[in-house]
């Protein structure tokens, strides 16, 4: 399942997300879609939560954007992804790169982190698919700005 057809089945796309003061908020509420829907438990968000204390938000992709995740198991039930945009930046420890665009990925298994990643790298090595992203008021704005996308681009080893 490409990225847009997962975000659609979890219905886990959330904009301008308010209220949001600190990274662990962030990653909360870049987890709350896929604990809603049952594809995560509170064991893998607090493994998110507790890797990030131990080694740092090693998950930042680049400003303004990070994909929480921690290692695959129990607490995964399904292969799931979130995207969630804030309405005000937030920090990371020991990082001054500010965070905006949290997307949430849950992989039960190593293959689905390999199929993910090359499709957010191709969204977001652009800076205008970021900036589109970060002023989205709602999902239906981040799916269209999605289809604009090559996803496949990496997956067929394109430069």
């Amino acid at each position: 399942m490409d990225f847009i057809e997962l975000l659609k089945a979890e219905n886990s796309v959330r904009t301008k997300v308010k209220d949001v003061t600190n990274w662990k908020e962030a990653v909360i509420e870049a987890c709350k879609p896929l604990l809603e829907t049952k594809a995560i438990t509170k064991d893998y968000l607090g493994s998110i939560i507790a890797s990030t204390e131990q080694f740092g938000a090693y998950y930042i992709i680049t400003e303004q954007v990070a994909m929480p995740n921690a290692s695959h198991g129990k607490w995964v039930r399904r292969n799931s992804i979130s995207l969630v945009t804030l309405a005000k930046p937030i920090f990371f420890p020991n990082d001054d790169r500010p965070i905006n665009i949290l997307v949430a990925l849950a992989p039960v298994d190593a293959d689905f982190h390999a199929s993910q990643l090359p499709q957010v790298l191709a969204i977001f090595e652009d800076l205008e698919n970021i900036e589109m992203l970060s002023k989205a008021r709602k999902p239906d704005d981040v799916y269209e700005i999605l289809s604009t996308v090559d996803l496949n681009k990496y997956l067929r080893g394109d430069e």
